[in-house]
């Protein structure tokens, strides 16, 4: 599986291993919708993400309303330094924290 989920306390962590690209759709999409009643905040992980691609972008700025659109509850964390590029280049900095490995 190359999205995982698991609930910590209040807090939803999804892990994207591999390539973040539009294939990863329906995957992404089923592995947090179970979550988002329990869930205050987001993090996703990106320390095993080899790269993403524009539709990847897309669809989390899609589901940003459904993550909670505030800046706070939702953390992207650990995006190597092609996937730290994607990320700036598309100024998610704006809408999501964004931390560095």
């Amino acid at each position: 599986m190359a999205v995982s989920a698991q609930l910590v306390g209040t807090e939803l962590h999804l892990a994207v291993d591999g390539i973040f690209d539009i294939e990863l759709y329906h995957e992404f999409n089923n592995s947090y919708k179970h979550y988002l009643d329990q869930a205050q905040s987001v993090v996703i992980d990106f320390a095993k993400t080899q790269r993403i691609d524009s539709a990847a972008l897309g669809l989390m700025l899609l589901r940003c309303e459904q993550f909670g659109a505030e800046k706070s509850n939702i953390s992207l964390i650990n995006p190597n330094p092609a996937v730290m590029k994607s990320l700036q280049i598309a100024q998610m900095q704006n809408l999501f924290k964004l931390q560095a490995s």
